[in-house]
């Protein structure tokens, strides 16, 4: 299979941007999605491809391993240089503004926005040894993605937005440092109901969703994120995960995803809801079906924070929503400051990993160690400072 090596990205005060602006899908108006299948009316943006497939070998297992011959992109350098850029403007920036037009069409990969550092949509690929960083000391490069209309599932990570699909990928030895990663998606029903969280939105650290309903398998292995923030924003109904390496990782079939030998430093991971549940964690929000191994979580504070008085919200040092029974956390640590903020008494916070608010637990967990650091005085107005600025309030779209 082909293959891309030694290149070297050198953004200064540029702007990617992709927007999909039409307001209703095709696929949703003439019910193409019974005869296309997915993967229809999708958005896709990365500095260095919006979307790539069939770059890597098939040979991946879940001991670690990806064959020598595997990585279709391999020791990328993307340099990100803000010199006269204000803080709030995106260097990668993704807005999908499609609708769906009902619930019962809403469907995987259809209309969807997929935003990341490097690739926006990853399938059946392998990445190694690719870092994206902002060079500046005094400010951070935005990733953002925004799904303004109803979408099934927004996604934003420092890398990667999204892989998915049945055959195999893989991300090895790449790093996300002093980067925003940014995502916000609206959703809303007569009913003012996320029906079966359907609607939502993952943000994370190296990529924002990981997942499958069949027997794809992904590998994200010695990985890390540093001085970076994760910020994952639902507004009306939507369902946001944030989290430190990935914002979800799920498979509806076999256990087939695995984050391994990862760590996020000095960080700030943080997801807030107006009227849904919030979730997020040091690796990752979500799990399903899936091994969290070997993985640390260093003097980074995990938030999350609901407006909703019937909701819960929910932070972990790891995990902070396990979904299935089969999922796997084994020889982590964790020293983060895990803190939540909402109206309701019942805020629910762990070291470690939180079961399912649907019966999700963890089958395996073994030599986990937490011990939460003081952040200070001072680093906690800073980030009282960010996020009072960023408060989410309800809207009727985009």
């Amino acid at each position: 299979k082909s293959s891309f090596s030694n290149i070297v990205i050198n953004l200064t005060d540029t702007s990617i941007e992709a927007s999909c602006l039409s307001y209703v899908s095709k696929a949703a108006t003439t019910k193409l999605i019974s005869a296309t299948g997915q993967n229809t009316d999708n958005l896709a943006v990365g500095s260095f491809i919006g979307h790539l497939k069939g770059y890597g070998s098939d040979n991946l297992d879940l001991n670690n391993n990806i064959s020598s011959n595997a990585p279709g992109v391999e020791n990328v350098e993307v340099n990100i240089t803000l010199k006269n850029f204000s803080e709030s403007k995106s260097v990668i920036n993704g807005v999908q503004n499609v609708d769906i037009v009902s619930d019962d069409r809403a469907k995987d990969n259809v209309s969807e926005g997929y935003v990341g550092g490097f690739i926006g949509y990853l399938e059946n690929s392998f990445i190694k040894n690719v870092s994206v960083t902002c060079t500046n000391t005094d400010k951070k490069a935005i990733i953002r993605g925004a799904g303004n209309n109803k979408p099934n599932t927004a996604a934003v990570g420092g890398l990667i937005g999204e892989t998915y699909l049945g055959a195999p990928s893989g991300i090895d030895g790449c790093s996300a440092k002093n980067l925003r990663i940014y995502g916000t998606a609206f959703y809303y029903n007569s009913n003012d109901v996320n029906i079966d969280d359907t609607y939502d939105l993952y943000v994370g650290g190296i990529i924002g969703v990981a997942g499958y309903d069949g027997k794809g398998k992904v590998l994200i292995k010695d990985s890390y994120v540093i001085d970076s923030r994760v910020e994952s924003f639902g507004e009306r109904l939507m369902l946001p995960y944030a989290g430190g390496i990935a914002g979800g990782i799920w498979w509806g079939g076999t256990k087939n995803g695995k984050i391994y030998n990862c760590s996020v430093i000095n960080s700030l991971i943080y997801s807030k809801s107006v009227r849904s549940q919030a979730y997020s964690a040091g690796v990752t929000a979500m799990l399903q079906r899936g091994i969290i191994d070997s993985c640390n979580i260093i003097n980074t504070l995990v938030r999350s924070a609901t407006e909703n008085t019937q909701k819960n919200t929910y932070s972990a040092g790891i995990v902070s929503r396990t979904r299935n029974n089969t999922n796997e956390i084994t020889n982590c640590f964790s020293n983060a400051l895990v803190t939540y903020e909402g109206p309701k008494e019942n805020k629910i916070k762990s070291g470690i990993y939180i079961n399912g608010i649907d019966g999700g637990t963890v089958q395996t967990c073994s030599n986990n160690h937490y011990n939460p650091f003081n952040v200070g005085h001072t680093i906690e107005e800073d980030v009282n400072s960010l996020y009072g600025a960023l408060n989410v309030t309800e809207k009727n779209g985009a």
